[in-house]
């Protein structure tokens, strides 16, 4: 998740895929999502039954405790003077917690992100042959995102969740400068001005990030004495759930980055211009704990899958300025390979009352096998550039913002 877990490089042929580790991973996720599902559709043979409904002859099943007479399934000829509670209060049973059926939240995202971009000089000092600009020079502070997803906890210990997460604006930049003494490497700085006896040269690289999710689950909920104690005047104080997830996720992230050449009598400049794009569709599965307690509570989930990556990488033309003739004509090549993702956040909570709560937390994102834009550049190619390098690249970040459960 951070620059130890990024993925190897390996410079890709156009149409590359490994297609029996992807379906070993799909055919591995689609059975999880199954026995998940399937375990949703089903109660449990020792399910609670109420006692005035007609009993299933090949099914053992609990009867509950006689209600009182102000319950909705009081004995016959008792006669019912309340219903039961309605969602946002506590259950008569304490493991019945949590006290809502649907959720949401919306978080506002504050990202910082590390590129594993390859080490590669991008301009030199003719006069004293030094570095004067590199990929690792393309780093940023911080970019603005989002957060929001939507659940219901149904019955049986099973749900269902979908979610996006979006981080946008990632933009980074750098300049140089050396009164006509700066050039591009390779043949590029010896063969097309304005990219050598440069007077400034300028980068600057953007990046969006957009993923989706959808999600079953299974959980598990234990409620504390003062559900048991309390059951019908307030929300529950106490509940602990461990939801299982399994499901499907999508991954996109385009990019853009631009080395830009002036000549030293700024009469002529010239862009070297690269555009990647990354889709991965792949499976995950996951985990999430979360702890309430009075109006405090605590939140983590880690999530993680496997997933075909699809890339494609385009080159604009570079002119040389003097002949007005291009120097290397456009090219675009594609590539598919199988890649992975993480993805981990911690959440504490404080809640207004019944329904509204307040979040904050960090959040850690990785994605492997992506093609990041600064590694597309090549400077010894005089043809089409036809391969794709790829990369890895590591969010972590932030989030505050609010959540509903009704």
């Amino acid at each position: 998740m951070c620059q130890g877990m990024a993925a190897p490089r390996v410079r890709l042929p156009a149409m590359h895929t490994n297609v029996f580790a992807a379906r070993t991973w799909l055919r591995s996720t689609c059975a999880a999502i199954v026995f998940l599902a399937g375990s949703c559709g089903s109660a449990s043979a020792r399910e609670p039954w109420p006692y005035n409904m007609a009993t299933v002859p090949e099914r053992a099943f609990e009867p509950l405790p006689t209600p009182p007479g102000n319950s909705v399934i009081a004995p016959p000829g008792s006669q019912v003077t309340e219903l039961q509670p309605e969602l946002g209060t506590c259950c008569s049973l304490p493991e019945c917690c949590p006290n809502h059926r649907l959720y949401a939240i919306f978080d506002a995202l504050v990202i910082t992100r590390y590129n594993a971009f390859v080490d590669r000089p991008l301009a030199f000092n003719t006069n004293t042959g030094a570095t004067v600009l590199n990929t690792q020079d393309l780093q940023w502070p911080v970019a603005p995102g989002v957060r929001v997803a939507f659940g219901e906890r149904g019955a049986n210990h099973c749900g269902w969740e979908v979610g996006y997460l979006g981080v946008y604006s990632m933009y980074s930049s750098a300049q140089a400068s050396a009164n006509g003494a700066l050039s591009a490497p390779g043949d590029l700085g010896l063969n097309a001005p304005p990219f050598n006896g440069a007077n400034l040269m300028q980068l600057s690289y953007a990046s969006t990030l957009n993923m989706a999710e959808a999600n079953v689950f299974k959980y598990d909920c234990y409620g504390g004495m003062s559900c048991g104690r309390d059951p019908c005047g307030k929300a529950c104080n106490s509940c602990c759930c461990v939801d299982w997830l399994g499901g499907f996720r999508w991954a996109g992230l385009n990019e853009s980055a631009n080395l830009t050449a002036t000549s030293s009598d700024l009469s002529q400049t010239s862009v070297y211009g690269v555009s990647t794009n990354t889709n991965m569709f792949g499976g995950q599965v996951g985990v999430r704990g979360r702890r309430d307690s009075e109006r405090w509570g605590v939140e983590g989930c880690v999530k993680a899958g496997l997933a075909g990556v699809w890339m494609s990488q385009s080159q604009a033309p570079i002119v040389n300025t003097v002949t007005g003739l291009n120097y290397r004509d456009a090219s675009a090549s594609t590539a598919t390979g199988l890649g992975g993702f993480t993805d981990v956040s911690g959440s504490v909570i404080y809640r207004l009352n019944r329904m509204w709560g307040l979040r904050a937390g960090l959040d850690a994102i990785w994605l492997g096998n992506v093609a990041l834009a600064p590694d597309q550049w090549d400077f010894n190619q005089t043809s089409a550039v036809t391969s794709i390098d790829n990369g890895g690249l590591f969010l972590l970040g932030g989030h505050l913002g609010a959540e509903a459960r009704w």
